[in-house]
């Protein structure tokens, strides 16, 4: 950030529990205020982990996919709300693993294709929020 705040560019950053569905909206109206309205969301969390989906535990399961699924849901839900009747963008890195899966990043996996099916089933539905 320091290297963007150097070339005159506004930037500030927020840390936060993807997984914590009131901390992304705490951070949604924290970034809401910061830029003086909200008018972009790219969510790019993602654990990665190389390991095969029966050599995981429940817990590493589920965790992985409340940040990869769940965490994403949490920051679109909460990002379309502040953007309010001005609209905006979500955007949501995917990648080959949502389309085309291998065994050794199952969660990782899982979660860009589920993320990939929620996005693409969005579409009409905030095209025509849109509208209106």
């Amino acid at each position: 950030m320091a290297e963007l705040t150097g070339k005159g560019i506004d930037a500030h950053g927020l840390v936060l529990d993807t997984t914590d569905a009131q901390a992304v909206r705490a951070a949604m109206r924290n970034a809401d205020h910061i830029a003086g309205g909200l008018t972009a969301l790219l969510y790019n969390a993602a654990f990665v982990r190389q390991q095969d989906l029966f050599s995981m535990s429940d817990a590493e399961v589920d965790s992985d996919l409340a940040v990869n699924v769940a965490g994403g849901v949490y920051a679109i839900r909460a990002a379309v709300e502040f953007f309010g009747t001005r609209g905006g963008t979500v955007l949501v890195t995917g990648g080959g693993l949502g389309v085309t899966p291998h065994y050794s990043y199952a969660s990782l996996g899982m979660g860009k294709a589920a993320l990939r099916n929620l996005v693409q089933g969005l579409v009409p539905q905030l095209t025509e929020r849109n509208r209106g």
